[in-house]
């Protein structure tokens, strides 16, 4: 794994992961980078043409397009992330809504705190607070002792809910 900083040489390596992909008829990879371009074009600012792919990826993933379910929890998470950070939120929430069967089936598929965090936040802002709480102290949970900043990040998000919900102290205390 490799984090590049550079959003033209990211997309080009994605794409050739892409190509791979066609060329070794892996879908569980083809819906993977799907995803994975769509979020890099939304963080360039091309979030319409980004949010096409993610809704691909996500369609494919949900169809039952893969072999892995790993597959499933890259996509979502990579589309819950992408559009938190355009604030995207419908986008978000209708895909959550399309996920219920999966959760039902399998469980949560953001399985990691970051994904668990911005999900929480999506919540928050959406109005299902109830929802919303739970998230983020899943998210908390899974961030305990090893993931400060998502910690604090989540924190942030819980602390804001209470505010919203006139719950000053608690949000003060945390």
């Amino acid at each position: 794994s490799q984090v590049v900083d550079d959003a033209a040489v990211a997309q080009a390596m994605i794409r050739e992961a892409q190509q791979v992909a066609l060329d070794c008829d892996d879908r569980d990879l083809e819906l993977c980078t799907l995803a994975a371009l769509g979020a890099a074009l939304i963080d360039e600012g091309r979030v319409a043409d980004g949010g096409s792919l993610l809704d691909e990826a996500m369609a494919g993933s949900l169809g039952g397009e893969f072999e892995s379910l790993d597959t499933m929890v890259f996509t979502s998470c990579v589309v819950v992330q992408a559009c938190y950070r355009c604030a995207d939120f419908s986008r978000v929430v209708q895909w959550v809504h399309a996920l219920r069967g999966f959760i039902d089936r399998y469980g949560n598929p953001y399985v990691n705190a970051v994904c668990r965090a911005h999900y929480g936040a999506v919540l928050v802002a959406t109005g299902d607070w109830a929802r919303a709480e739970a998230e983020l102290r899943v998210a908390l949970d899974l961030a305990e002792g090893a993931l400060p900043s998502v910690q604090a990040e989540a924190s942030s998000y819980l602390a804001d809910l209470w505010l919203a919900q006139g719950r000053p102290e608690e949000a003060r205390r945390l």
